[in-house]
């Protein structure tokens, strides 16, 4: 199987990064928290890994979007 890695700021929440409009977008504002900065997803072979892909919007879209739903 795939691994999805998320590479984002994690200190967005005490940082004052702007909002992130595209998440608040896609989940239409039902985020547990009120994401910031950028984000990039991206795939891998294995956890550890350090070769990355590009994430498949179609795939892997739903997964992202319940991980801003519920985490």
């Amino acid at each position: 199987g795939q691994y999805l890695h998320m590479i984002y700021d994690d200190e967005f929440m005490i940082n004052g990064s702007a909002l992130n409009r595209c998440i608040q977008q896609f989940t239409g504002g039902r985020t547990k928290h009120q994401w910031g900065g950028n984000v990039m997803a991206v795939r891998a072979d294995h956890m550890c890994e350090h070769q990355f892909w590009d994430a498949k919007l179609e795939e892997d879209l739903p997964a992202l979007m319940y991980h801003f739903l519920t985490y």
